[in-house]
């Protein structure tokens, strides 16, 4: 086998000293793309298990090149989602089992998930000009300042933020005085990239409606989300369930939300793993507690 061959796998194996340019591009195109195989999965625990690879692998390329900006991208949009999709959904079912201190262990390892994906996010934007932006209450400005951020990154780190207040002790009243950051991280995103829709609204629906603020915000931020994914990301059809028909008290109606995410054929491989654990958690909702605080 040729040197400069070896070299090249031996950089993408063990992140070596004679990694180019080229082949840490390489790595990171890879990494990027095992996103997409992710979404495509239909096994969640093999997807937990591919997604915490990754972000391993994610943090090893950043020590390679810590200069480059690619690598916090797709970390602050790897840790997110790894806390959204599988570390809040341990916290949930911890809840759901009235099992406390694993409720306080889940709660811990979702808010460390999701704060690093925040510290990479401020990393790539400049933590202390993000930080005086923020103290200065002139975050807008500052991001209109950076037309060329990824909208991915903003999407992502958005999401850690109200992700962090939502499984955050205290009244979520309080915390949303300090959600504000975090919103407008994802409104710049959606600005920015309209492909950011699905998920963006249905953040800020998702934060709306838990907060217990403005429920018809959280109605069109859901509405728009299933709009803009063409009523395939069931999660959204399950946050509607939970969110605004739990809360209007409308029984009939939200278990008939619950039964069609359950009974959803596969819609499309974009969405298929967040598809199956939205039919999972709809599954827990029907036959769990939720179902007496939703159906009195």
């Amino acid at each position: 086998m040729r040197p400069s061959l070896l070299c090249a796998l031996g950089a993408l194996l063990t992140l070596g000293a004679c990694a180019t340019s080229d082949q840490l591009s390489f790595a990171l195109r890879s990494t990027a793309e095992g996103e997409r195989v992710l979404a495509s999965m239909d096994d969640p625990e093999t997807a937990r298990l591919a997604s915490a690879s990754r972000l391993q692998r994610l943090e090893e390329l950043l020590r390679v090149a810590p200069s480059d900006p690619r690598a916090r991208v797709l970390l602050v949009r790897a840790w997110a989602r790894h806390a959204l999709l599988f570390l809040e959904d341990d916290l949930e079912d911890a809840r759901d089992r009235g099992n406390n201190p694993d409720v306080q262990y889940h709660a811990l390892r979702t808010r460390n998930a999701y704060e690093r994906a925040i510290l990479h996010g401020r990393e790539y934007l400049g933590a202390a000009a993000f930080d005086d932006a923020l103290q200065a209450d002139s975050l807008p400005a500052f991001l209109a300042a950076r037309p060329s951020v990824d909208p991915s990154l903003l999407l992502w780190m958005g999401a850690a933020w109200l992700g962090r207040l939502r499984v955050a002790s205290g009244d979520y009243r309080q915390l949303a005085s300090r959600s504000r950051a975090g919103e407008l991280l994802i409104e710049r995103a959606l600005n920015l990239d309209p492909s950011a829709a699905p998920w963006g609204h249905l953040l800020l629906g998702l934060w709306q409606g838990r907060t217990g603020g403005d429920l018809e915000r959280a109605r069109a931020h859901f509405d728009q989300s299933s709009r803009s994914a063409e009523q395939k990301l069931l999660a959204t059809t399950l946050q509607q369930a939970r969110v605004l028909l739990c809360q209007s008290q409308d029984p009939e109606r939200w278990e008939t939300l619950l039964r069609s995410v359950l009974e959803a054929r596969d819609l499309s491989p974009e969405y298929r793993l967040e598809n199956v654990l939205a039919k999972r958690k709809a599954a827990r909702d029907l036959q769990g507690p939720r179902r007496a605080q939703c159906t009195p």
